[in-house]
């Protein structure tokens, strides 16, 4: 006579183990919807090949206590693992004893040993059936973790890059000095980066020149004044080193021929001169939107009363 099993929470199965990467599920019971017994199994934790050919599996179960005339029942849990739920080809398989006793009040796992049936056991998912007993058992999808594969010791050393432009405001044509350095995994590194440059309102840098660091990990370049935007300095990746990209440093460029500052009745009045606003020269847009305003104190000044959420930019669009 068989003995019965009854099916233990997932919940309960994971407390007891303090298993959280896989999150354990109620076996189908007594056959799949059969009332004949109330035999189940839960799974405990993660599928773990500790080789590509070796691995186990812990199985949770609990008995019922068995008739007065059968005081012991003994029997095989036999597991198998496969690619899928449609692909029934045996990846590993397992089987280890299991015996219930007149005093199994409590729950009580076993671990099961795996032997792989191919060459080599992937991580990654698949599909557990284990069952004790004609028809009864759990089925479901699992996850095999390789704790034998250790990530790769990285080679590629980190770098690391500076800019500062100067001056940070300067007439449209004059010079603007770009300086940086560059260093390897902390020490100054003799090598190639690049310049480059976001205009005001894009946002989207583009190269300007490639620059040659000194020995001593110094860069160090000159370009003309265009337009407001960001400067900074990036390096691609190779076979040794990382990437690796500088803050950015801002400069505002002053138009040749300025307009000269005056009031305006209203912001339609003030974009036709100004096309997104005026303000103050360190001032940012409340919504953070807005970064081509003309910056000039003394014609914002002028049109503060424009300035309708008070955040030093008169008529920002």
């Amino acid at each position: 006579m068989r003995t019965p099993f009854r099916v233990l929470p997932a919940l309960v199965a994971t407390a007891c183990l303090g298993v959280a990467t896989l999150t354990p599920v109620t076996a189908f019971a007594g056959g799949h919807g059969s009332d004949d017994d109330h035999q189940a199994l839960t799974l405990v934790g993660d599928v773990a090949f500790g080789s590509a050919t070796s691995g186990s599996v812990t199985v949770r179960y609990r008995c019922e206590s068995p008739d007065a005339d059968d005081r012991r029942t003994a029997g095989t849990l036999e597991v198998s693992l496969q690619p899928s739920e449609d692909d029934a080809t045996p990846i590993a398989q397992g089987q280890v004893p299991v015996t219930c006793d007149d005093d199994d009040d409590d729950s009580a796992s076993v671990v099961v040993p795996l032997t792989a049936t191919v060459a080599e056991v992937l991580a990654g998912p698949a599909f557990l059936t284990a069952s004790f007993g004609a028809g009864d058992g759990l089925e479901q999808a699992v996850t095999v973790v390789r704790t034998d594969l250790a990530p790769p010791v990285s080679s590629v050393a980190p770098v690391t890059l500076t800019v500062h432009a100067s001056p940070g405001s300067v007439k449209e044509g004059k010079k603007i000095t770009v300086k940086g350095t560059l260093k390897r995994d902390g020490k100054r590194l003799r090598a190639d980066a690049v310049l480059e440059f976001a205009p005001d309102g894009t946002g989207a840098f583009s190269a300007v020149r490639t620059v040659r660091s000194s020995r001593s990990g110094k860069l160090s370049t000159s370009v003309k004044a265009t337009t407001s935007g960001t400067f900074r300095f990036s390096r691609a990746a190779d076979a040794t080193t990382a990437a690796g990209v500088s803050a950015g440093d801002h400069v505002v460029v002053k138009p040749k021929h300025p307009v000269k500052p005056r009031k305006f009745a209203d912001c339609t009045a003030l974009v036709a001169v100004y096309p997104h606003g005026v303000g103050k020269p360190g001032a940012e847009d409340e919504g953070s939107e807005v970064v081509t305003f003309t910056r000039d104190s003394k014609a914002y000044g002028m049109n503060k009363k424009l300035d309708a959420d008070k955040d030093d930019i008169a008529c920002e669009v």
